[in-house]
């Protein structure tokens, strides 16, 4: 195995490892994207649940 052969060698597992290092950054970002879409979209729920049924106030009233 001469020089050539092993640099050439050299390039191609740099150049995957920055490959797979690409993907697993993009599919990262991409979760993360669906992550927080979801979670908008469930607190908008919440939020109109919230309004659909009256206040009920926790506390109890001081006896007169």
């Amino acid at each position: 195995m001469d020089f050539n052969q092993l640099s050439g060698l050299v390039l191609v597992v740099v150049g995957a490892v920055f490959f797979v290092t690409a993907v697993q950054l993009y599919t990262f970002w991409a979760s993360e994207a669906v992550l927080v879409s979801a979670k908008k979209r469930l607190d908008e729920k919440i939020e109109t649940l919230k309004r659909s049924f009256p206040s009920f106030s926790l506390r109890r009233r001081k006896a007169a």
